[in-house]
């Protein structure tokens, strides 16, 4: 399946977001996969650098020979991501395992030090905002919250 031509409204596409990197100031351009809804795109894979989009968002896309790109946000899905980077790799997968006991999914980016997090509307992100405070406090991680699903 060729993801980039594919303009039809079955299967999974790829989306292009396009994000300014802070720390360069220079554009970049990220995929995310999505699954066609009656009113535009819904993501089933989370961003792991654009900001402000989450799993379960509908947003539109323009499509310009045969690539979509972000357009607009249609309908906010009320998940949330949060972005650690890790100080100290022996602690990651143990890291990891806590947050999904929390009710989060990670998405490692490859084998980096780079963990997002799914944080769905039903989860209480208060005790996780104290536990990923805890974290960065002890400089075992400096954490983003990339997309709060309910601001």
């Amino acid at each position: 399946m060729n993801l980039f031509s594919d303009c039809s409204k079955e299967g999974i596409h790829t989306i292009s977001l396009v994000y300014l990197e802070e720390i360069d100031q220079e554009y970049r351009i990220e995929t995310v996969d999505a699954e066609y809804v009656e009113d535009g795109y819904r993501l089933i894979s989370i961003p792991f650098f654009a900001k402000h989009l989450a799993l379960g968002d509908v947003i539109s896309v323009e499509t310009e020979d045969g690539i979509h790109y972000f357009e607009d946000i249609i309908a906010k899905s009320g998940h949330s991501v949060i972005r650690l980077v890790f100080w100290n790799r022996d602690i990651i997968e143990s890291t990891i395992q806590l947050m999904q006991d929390y009710g989060s999914r990670a998405f490692r980016y490859q084998e980096s030090e780079l963990v997002a997090f799914d944080i769905a509307p039903s989860v209480q992100y208060k005790t996780i905002k104290a536990f990923l405070d805890d974290g960065a406090r002890s400089r075992s991680w400096d954490y983003e919250e990339a997309c709060l699903g309910w601001k």
